[in-house]
């Protein structure tokens, strides 16, 4: 049973889209031989590239050049009918008439009969609901978009033969929230990063905190930690705060303790992953976090709130610690556990890279999703 995949905006084979995502479960499902084509809608016509490039620019000066102008114009129906219609001249030239979208971006409002002639098969690490219940962006989105957004994000849950979700919580709101079956969703979970296993010696008494964030810093908890480390060099004066990725806060910070890198080179960045104690990331929204799962490889214990897939990922507290509230004092403490007990947090650290060696792959995924491709 062949699958043809389809990103929204970028290049599904670019590891650039989707953190990597699309590129790892697109090569994993090529490497089971059941992969056709893959493209991103709106790049297999002249017409269509234009018009993506117009409103990428549109939307860059809209949003002051947020992430958000990449997606916003696929929220809206008469533009994800135009992703959905270059979708479907794609499967034209196609044997497979089953198509993999790694967002809802690309599934239209539509009744149109090419369309239900196909399977559409859905990826997803979040909802709408999820995102606008809990991101610290949505007061860029008109209320009125709001709801036009949530009635299309319901249509196109509707009409997925399939969804595959990459954590349990999604699931949930899927269920409750959207109203879908329960056997039309499989988890799948996902594989790693670029972040390597690290199996040299650590040393678990150095006190080296990692937070890791490429964007959206407020949402990652970026300023929780700041105020929890300050808290914490009150009983650890030599503790030491790395921060890594998106640095337009950078200015904010003076603290000696407190080390800023931007984006890092791979070689150094797994350096850094491989010298740390702990990781701390308390996101008020991430839908995932790959992140999470590349300190669990590099066998640090990881510290995040219990909201969306954390406690999933941690084990419910087996492989880290997760703060049932947004206060940094709670996450402060939760450092000084993971710091005050070195053997403790080196048995948490090697259980958690073997949890997630043997449970995170995209050879799983792959799978997963091939073995409902076969039975639907």
């Amino acid at each position: 049973m062949k699958v043809n995949v389809i990103s929204a905006f970028g290049d599904p084979r670019d590891g650039r889209t989707w953190s990597g995502t699309t590129k790892n479960v697109t090569k994993a499902l090529e490497d089971l031989g059941i992969l056709e084509r893959a493209f991103e809608a709106l790049d297999n016509n002249l017409l269509f590239k234009t018009i993506k490039q117009v409103l990428r620019l549109y939307y860059k000066v809209k949003f002051f050049g947020g992430r958000h102008h990449m997606m916003m114009p696929f929220r809206f129906t008469y533009w994800r009918n135009i992703a959905a219609y270059s979708g479907n001249l794609f499967l034209n030239s196609t044997k497979s008439v089953n198509l993999l979208h790694f967002s809802t971006l690309s599934l239209p409002k539509t009744n149109n009969l090419s369309f239900k002639k196909n399977r559409h098969f859905l990826m997803i690490d979040a909802t709408w609901d999820l995102w606008a219940n809990n991101s610290t962006n949505i007061n860029l989105i008109s209320q009125s978009s709001v709801k036009v957004i949530e009635r299309l994000e319901r249509i196109s849950f509707d009409q997925s033969a399939h969804i595959f979700t990459v954590s349990e919580y999604v699931k949930k709101n899927l269920i409750h929230h959207y109203n879908q079956a329960p056997d039309k969703i499989t988890v799948v979970g996902t594989g790693t990063g670029i972040i390597k296993p690290y199996f040299g010696e650590k040393d678990y008494t150095n006190k080296k905190i990692l937070f890791v964030a490429k964007g959206r810093f407020e949402d990652k908890g970026g300023y929780l930690v700041l105020d929890a480390f300050e808290r914490l060099l009150r009983k650890f004066p030599d503790a030491e705060l790395n921060i890594v990725g998106q640095n337009d806060y950078s200015s904010q910070i003076s603290h000696s303790k407190i080390k800023t890198y931007g984006f890092l080179p791979l070689d150094e960045l797994q350096g850094l992953f491989n010298a740390c104690t702990v990781f701390v990331m308390p996101a008020l929204f991430e839908p995932w976090g790959l992140v999470y799962i590349e300190a669990m490889l590099c066998k640090m214990p990881i510290i995040g709130l219990n909201r969306n897939a954390f406690p999933e990922i941690c084990n419910y507290g087996e492989f880290g610690i997760g703060v049932d509230i947004v206060d940094s004092m709670k996450i402060a403490e939760a450092l000084d556990t993971i710091l005050s007990n070195p053997e403790a947090t080196r048995q948490k650290g090697e259980k958690a890279q073997k949890w997630a060696i043997e449970r995170y792959t995209w050879v799983n995924v792959a799978k997963k999703i091939s073995k409902i491709l076969s039975n639907d």
